[in-house]
């Protein structure tokens, strides 16, 4: 998780003090037996290890996946999201938008936090919709200790609809036709991810890789960005070019019943799911209150990490 040079402030309760200079004026697939580790190098253990079949679908009733739903949007090519992203049963808790990194980055993605119980367990995570990987990266964070598993940033987009684009961090393993595209060696700089080789393309429901969790790794990253939604801030230019114009949240692109189950789960950092909280939106700013995000500079060309 990399830190950012600025400092994102949400007021909860709005006041009507007028905007400074310095705010924009704006059930589980395996039982927990023996904690996985690292390759030597860093990679995870073999996705053919996590799955008897390779991993490129579900097993047989362990995954709530809603596989009618699956299978019809496979024949209409629904934009809806109609398979559900992991197994449920291994969630603690699925964020609400907006995310802040490290305490201080406000950030665009759902965090998926694991349970305990799911220590050194791989948790499939499916395709929500029918989508194709894009652009990928094997990448381990700078400074992370020995016996920690490297990371994939995976990158894709709706065949769907083409206004969305769908990413996903910190997956421990990939499925044989994500490596077949991918650079696999280890990237100790940049978590970017990169072109892959030839597009290749995931139905809904099919398994695309694994999260296990471990040694400084508690969750997984679940990003949506829909280009035919424009967010609002009270200073619009300060964000030209950022993914906060974009971003929503992964959950509201389910229909009910399905929705209903990640409603339930969704909480706060620290906190247990109520099953009252809202997903949200990453846009707070409200025109003439101390209420949204302030920036040290306030210049907007400075950008959202300024």
């Amino acid at each position: 998780m990399r830190p950012f040079p600025f400092l994102a402030v949400l007021v909860a309760n709005a006041c009507s003090t007028p905007a400074s200079v310095g705010q924009d004026a704006a059930s589980p697939v395996r039982q927990p037996t023996e904690n996985a580790t690292s390759n030597p190098d860093g990679s995870s253990p073999s996705f053919d290890a996590a799955s008897p079949d390779g991993g490129t679908s579900p097993s047989d009733g362990a995954s709530p996946t809603a596989k009618d739903a699956a299978d019809d949007a496979s024949a209409a090519c629904s934009p809806r999201f109609t398979a559900h992203v992991t197994d449920l049963t291994s969630v603690y808790s699925f964020a609400p938008l907006p995310a802040l990194a490290a305490g201080v980055a406000y950030e665009v993605r759902s965090y998926v936090t694991v349970k305990e119980s799911y220590v050194g367990v791989p948790a499939p995570m499916y395709a929500p919709t029918k989508m194709k990987l894009v652009g990928s990266k094997h990448y381990s964070p700078s400074g992370a200790p020995q016996g920690y598993i490297a990371d994939w940033h995976l990158h894709f987009e709706s065949v769907c609809d083409p206004n969305v684009d769908i990413d996903f961090a910190h997956v421990k393993d990939v499925a044989p036709k994500v490596a077949a595209v991918s650079k696999t060696a280890i990237d100790y700089v940049s978590s970017a991810y990169e072109s892959v080789s030839s597009q290749v393309v995931f139905e809904a429901g099919e398994i695309f890789g694994y999260y296990i969790k471990g040694l400084n790794s508690i969750a997984w990253d679940f990003i949506v960005l829909d280009h035919s939604v424009t967010n609002t801030f009270v200073n619009q230019a300060r964000y030209a070019g950022s993914k906060l114009l974009n971003a929503v949240c992964p959950y509201d692109k389910y229909d009910q019943p399905l929705k209903a189950a990640y409603t339930a789960l969704l909480a706060g950092p620290g906190q247990a799911p109520t099953g009252s909280m809202e997903c949200g939106s990453v846009a707070h700013d409200k025109t003439g209150t101390v209420a949204g995000v302030w920036f040290l500079n306030p210049d907007p060309k400075s950008g959202v990490y300024g």
